[in-house]
């Protein structure tokens, strides 16, 4: 039976219908890639009627939402009742298509339903156009559909860059099993990868035996895709993962190693090898316990691992058998996964979309521990998690939790710290977790620790993000972001920061990765983030090259925000120097012989006159580690005498010059400025600043 569809106002008198609705049928067929066309546009207001029983509106074929002009966003859909499409849902309005609340979230609550098969089986909830995709802003104009029925056997794709939120996703019956597919889509420019965004909000649904992942969302209704192809190289980075499906199996990544984390109950779930690294042997190799072996092991939702992929090319056939199952060695070299239950080597299942209240939760009660608690947590929903959200839960916890979280981002080498003090420098812009990505919380050691600390459903949001973070969004002051890759594959990358401060405060330590295939770049004192004080004349740039790769590209960000008169980054292995006013990448060979810090960041005027000039160049000093480190000298200068005073004239240390273009000089000093005499043909004094307790 179908209903024709009712209008209730519930306005005042003199004002205009709640719900207006512009209906045009469209005589001529807009294709756009859809084999069912486009013959209803609702460009305003419009109600369905509240009956759960009857469909009151059928479309037989696609739907369009769009504004009547760009300025515009007066699509407003109240969908109480039954609206049945028989071909795909287009967004193109500035609005949410179905009314929200203040906080987001719909307040419909009743059922769109996909019902009848398409011509080719396919069909889109998105924009029209595809290269309309790239500019679409999910994190305003999602999707806020009611309850999704699938009544077909089709498959209703979502794009990577689309954001749909759903009550709960069923079959209206058992001989139509239609999927709703969640694109993992990489974007134009090769660098960024989006996944779509698929909110369950079990909004109106009170009983909380009817809100489990099961009750809300029927199994095999959802496919999730995951793209790690831009991240392949000649080697690759760890790869972050969190299971979005209840009972995901091992065997997806068979071919390539999948680490799990140990947690420590003692300790409230503390994992003390964050990189899941462990090798109580000393032999060189990650102890069993640290992976999942088992094809038909399975992922937990809510929990992190880390994924090892083969190189792009990697001969799989050298596998053992039991890895591979005998399948064709072609079968596992992919830069896609998709969880559809399709496993290569084990039978066929049907996967449960995770769709639970919480991911995470932890409630201490005088709990006090001698060390700091590290919380790792995947972000299982299929969407996002606000990092404002996670803020104020840190804030109203009333445990004692570190004001920085640390993410482990897909194509990075290591963890990034993100800190929410108003003061910090950070050196990556966060609006949210994505989707299948980690995160590290650290509880405060030595602190008697009593409330809960929990990421729930509530927390939800349509990322803006691409899952590697690429994006920038505020303004900077005095501070650098560098970024290293290897030469083959700039969307693999490490990064450290630099800042120049009125006050020493808000550095954030680098958590290493001692994996000798893993580079990594640090600042300072093996910092994330080195914050300096203001006339600060060099800091150091440390590098540790992987073990396979050669050649690499450092490229530097935020210099526009720099205030000192010169900046110049210099290789110590080569003697180059860089005017980073001119150029913001600098490319460089690197083996596992070079010393660490391999570059210097000057601040100072600089003698100077293209990218191979260490001859010409002032000399400078400064105490770091307990060493003096004299730097730019020259061959000229080797034996020429050294002498080490306070202000006060008194000798400390007295020694030759005996290398170049640095010398290293160990002295453990207490606080205090020193004076730094070189002799010879350059009888030339260098102060330094030393702070005592350095180690």
């Amino acid at each position: 039976m179908i209903k024709k569809i009712v209008y209730k106002n519930k306005m005042r008198k003199n004002v205009l219908l709640l719900i207006t609705c512009l209906l045009l049928c469209l005589g001529c067929y807009v294709q756009a890639q859809e084999s069912l066309p486009v013959r209803f546009v609702n460009t305003g207001r419009m109600a369905i009627a509240s009956n759960k029983d009857v469909v009151a509106l059928y479309i037989p074929h696609s739907v369009l939402m769009a504004d009547p002009s760009a300025q515009e966003s007066r699509v407003s859909v109240v969908q109480q009742g039954v609206t049945s499409i028989g071909g795909s849902f287009y967004q193109e309005s500035k609005s949410n298509v179905f009314q929200v609340d203040a906080d987001g979230w719909g307040t419909s609550t009743g059922t769109i339903i996909f019902q009848g098969d398409a011509p080719y089986g396919v069909r889109h909830i998105r924009t029209r156009a595809a290269s309309s995709m790239e500019g679409f802003q999910r994190a305003s104009y999602y999707v806020a559909f009611p309850n999704l029925s699938i009544a077909t056997n089709d498959t209703i794709r979502i794009p990577g860059r689309m954001g749909v939120d759903a009550i709960s996703v069923s079959y209206r019956s058992d001989s139509e099993k239609g999927i709703i597919y969640l694109n993992s889509d990489v974007d134009a420019t090769g660098t960024k990868v989006f996944d779509a965004s698929l909110r369950i909000s079990a909004i109106g649904v009170s009983d909380a035996a009817s809100r489990t992942s099961e009750k809300l969302v029927a199994a095999g209704s959802v496919v999730v895709e995951r793209d790690l192809s831009i991240y392949r190289s000649n080697t690759n980075p760890l790869f972050p993962f969190a299971s979005p499906m209840t009972n995901l199996r091992a065997g997806y990544f068979a071919g390539n190693f999948v680490r799990k984390f140990i947690e420590e109950d003692a300790y409230a779930g503390h994992v003390d090898y964050v990189l899941a690294n462990k090798d109580e042997n000393n032999d060189g190799w990650i102890d069993d316990d640290q992976y999942l072996r088992q094809a038909d092991a399975l992922f937990e939702a809510g929990k992190a691992y880390l994924i090892k992929p083969r190189p792009e090319g990697y001969d799989y056939s050298q596998l053992p058998f039991d890895q591979t199952g005998g399948m064709a060695a072609s079968v596992y070299d992919q830069g896609k996964f998709v969880f559809d239950g399709t496993i290569y080597n084990l039978d066929k299942t049907v996967e449960q979309l995770f769709a639970g209240d919480e991911i995470f939760r932890k409630e201490l009660a005088g709990a006090s521990y001698n060390k700091t608690v590290n919380w790792l947590i995947g972000n299982s929903y299929t969407s996002a998690i606000s990092i404002d959200k996670i803020y104020d839960e840190i804030v109203n916890t009333g445990l004692n939790l570190s004001s920085t979280i640390y993410i482990y981002p897909a194509g990075s080498t290591s963890y990034v710290p993100y800190s929410f003090s108003p003061s910090a420098v950070n050196i990556i812009d966060l609006s949210d977790i994505p989707s299948m990505t980690y995160f590290m919380v650290r509880l405060s050691k030595n602190k008697t620790q009593t409330g809960s600390f929990a990421i729930n459903r509530s927390m939800q949001t349509h990322g803006k993000q691409s899952n590697n973070f690429m994006r920038s969004r505020r303004l900077y002051n005095d501070e650098l972001i560098f970024r290293v890759s290897p030469d083959d594959n700039s969307n693999v990358y490490d990064l450290a920061a630099i800042a120049l401060r009125d006050k020493v405060s808000g550095g954030q330590a680098k958590v290493t990765n001692p994996q000798k295939d893993a580079f990594q770049l640090y600042s300072g004192n093996k910092m994330s983030v080195a914050v300096e004080l203001k006339g600060t004349k060099v800091v150091p740039l440390g590098f540790i090259p992987s073990a396979n790769i050669d050649s690499y590209k450092l490229s530097v960000s935020r210099v526009e925000s720099m205030t000192t008169e010169e900046l110049w980054l210099e290789d110590r292995k080569t003697g180059k120097w860089v005017n980073l006013y001119e150029t913001n990448e600098y490319a460089f060979e690197a083996n596992a012989d070079d010393v660490e810090e391999r570059f210097y960041v000057h601040f100072a005027a600089q003698n100077t006159t293209g990218d191979d000039c260490s001859n010409q160049s002032p000399l400078t000093a400064y105490y770091h580690n307990d060493n003096i480190i004299i730097h730019g000298l020259h061959a000229q200068d080797m034996d020429a005498a050294i002498r080490v005073s306070d202000v006060q004239g008194r000798s400390i240390i007295n020694t030759k010059v005996g290398n170049y273009p640095d010398e290293t000089i160990h002295a453990t000093l207490t606080t205090g400025v020193y004076l730094v005499h070189i002799g010879g043909n350059r009888n030339q004094v260098v102060k330094i600043l030393a702070k005592g307790g350095t180690k």
